[in-house]
């Protein structure tokens, strides 16, 4: 019986490199389309599609559902981005 590698590689059908947006540049960021698929966004956060799907349930991430898909739309992704990298608030 032979074993399989089920490393995660990221999709090469993107329309953009999801290596580059890491770095979270305005210019890379720039170019998003204004509305991802689940596979889009979670290669941008480099998170699996269950986890993304996950966050959208949780409401950690703004989605919008047509029918069985859903989309993400580039502001939720960049709300969330900007979240993750703000300073807590203090308790004074």
């Amino acid at each position: 019986m032979a074993t399989h590698s089920r490393s995660w590689r990221p999709p090469t059908h993107l329309p953009f490199s999801a290596l580059d947006l890491a770095g979270s540049s305005t210019s890379a960021l720039a170019t998003l389309p204004e509305v991802l698929t689940a596979r889009e966004a979670a290669a941008i956060l480099r998170v699996g599609r269950n986890q993304l799907y996950q966050a959208v349930g949780r409401g950690e991430l703004g989605a919008v559902r047509i029918g069985r898909s859903i989309r993400i739309p580039k502001q939720a992704l960049l709300d969330l981005l900007a979240a993750a990298s703000a300073p807590p608030a203090s308790d004074e």
